[in-house]
């Protein structure tokens, strides 16, 4: 089986990329087959060092408190459904790892195949902007970009976050010829302006923040992507002001959930209002105190995985009648009210731990025995890890499989790199 498992199991990790394209279930389905038996393997091969790490060590702690916290949950069964199996976002990093211990040449074939998925994507999302449905038929009610093959409305927020590790990987993989410049910078616009046009303002604004990290800190292709970025700009701008419907989903749409609005209409007036100002929108806005609201009847282990659908609709807690929905949609608001101050805690030390490796990094990198395109590479692997535990814009539900899977990829990586030299 080791023998099968190390010829054929490292493809369940390449095909991600385009498994995540159909929705949650197929790269669900991916990475529980590829844990069973890589779970396996470890112990049968006392693979000690993928046990035996602060990595799996700190996750695991993290693991065994969602069991607790789930079995005192406000509904055991729902959030025990939730989280029982979260181990195997856990072993898809430790199994990205192996492979590149594994294979000197994984992470560049992980590349050509993600970078297949991205221009799969693009050709899509471009399709569907001017066609008004996908290639395979897909379509969206609203004015945003769904997936491929499937109708959740993810494409921008699938590109943003795999941006920094697709970059990443361009410069991993030492594409310098005048051609492979000329394609990555065209690449780099395409995902840019794609985002935007996907109308997922806060994937536009992930990729905004990624960026900027990259330029500052990067050691090579700062150009590139700095100039690919003011092109994008400049096109978004052009985009903007001869498509107006563009414009009002991420311009004014914007500016009027935050509670901004302008008089024109009423006052024929340019003078901007501000009215009530909301955290994101006024949806948002009660959505979050909803989630404090909960966190403060359940400080210390929250009330539970997955468990704010279930009170947020209860008198107690409700904030006014935009309150209830599946998760808070922030992270770290679900964290509170869900996980309370324990749960915080974990967040507070993994972010402490992200803060601390990339100082270490960028002040000792003359002693580092990474090779330039290997240091630019981790940066790229910082960025993808950073807009994961960003806390000041809305995300997804923190226990959804097909996330998780987006934000464990660059942290199997960044293993693998940390540990290769």
């Amino acid at each position: 089986m080791e023998v099968l498992f190390n010829r054929y199991g490292r493809y369940l990790i390449y095909l991600l990329p385009f498994f995540l394209l159909t929705g949650p279930f197929l790269p669900d389905l991916s990475i529980s087959v590829l844990s069973f038996f890589f779970l396996y393997l470890i112990f049968k091969k006392k693979l000690h060092k993928y046990y035996n790490n602060y990595f799996t060590i700190f996750f695991g702690f993290f693991y065994i408190f969602l069991i607790f916290s789930s079995i005192i949950s406000v509904d055991p069964l729902l959030s025990l459904k939730s989280v029982v199996f979260y181990f195997r976002f856990i072993l898809l990093a430790l199994a990205i790892w192996y492979f590149i211990d594994l294979d000197n040449y994984f992470i560049k074939k992980f590349g050509y195949f993600l970078m297949a998925a991205f221009i799969f994507a693009l050709t899509d999302g471009y399709y569907q902007f001017f066609y008004d449905e996908s290639i395979f038929g897909y379509t969206s009610k609203l004015t945003r970009l769904t997936l491929p093959l499937n109708d959740d409305l993810l494409l921008g927020s699938y590109i943003s976050r795999l941006f920094p590790l697709i970059f990443g990987l361009i410069i991993f993989s030492h594409l310098n010829s005048k051609i492979h410049l000329i394609a990555s910078f065209l690449l780099l616009i395409l995902c840019d302006v794609l985002v935007y046009l996907s109308g997922e303002r806060t994937a536009f604004a992930f990729l905004i923040i990624a960026t900027l990290f990259i330029v500052l800190f990067i050691e090579k292709y700062r150009k590139i992507r700095f100039f690919s970025l003011i092109f994008s700009l400049i096109i978004i701008f052009f985009i903007s002001v001869y498509n107006p419907e563009i414009k009002t989903r991420n311009i004014d749409y914007t500016l009027t959930q935050l509670g901004i609005e302008n008089d024109n209409q009423e006052q024929k007036s340019d003078i901007t209002t501000f009215n009530k100002l909301y955290l994101f929108s006024e949806q948002h806005h009660s959505l979050i105190n909803t989630a404090f609201n909960i966190f403060k009847n359940n400080l210390f282990f929250g009330s539970g995985p997955n468990s704010f659908r279930v009170l947020c609709d209860e008198k107690q807690y409700s904030y006014d009648e935009y309150s209830c929905s599946t998760h808070p949609h922030n992270s770290l608001m679900q964290i509170l009210a869900e996980l309370g101050l324990v749960g915080l805690i974990f967040f507070i030390i993994g972010l402490f731990y992200l803060i601390y490796y990339f100082l270490h990094f960028k002040i000792n990198k003359k002693n580092s025995t990474l090779s330039e395109s290997e240091r630019n590479f981790k940066i790229c692997l910082f960025a993808c890890i950073l807009i994961t535990v960003f806390p000041l814009l809305p995300t997804q539900n923190i226990f959804h499989n097909w996330i998780n899977i987006i934000y464990f990829l660059p942290i199997g990586f960044y293993l693998g790199i940390s540990h290769t030299k």
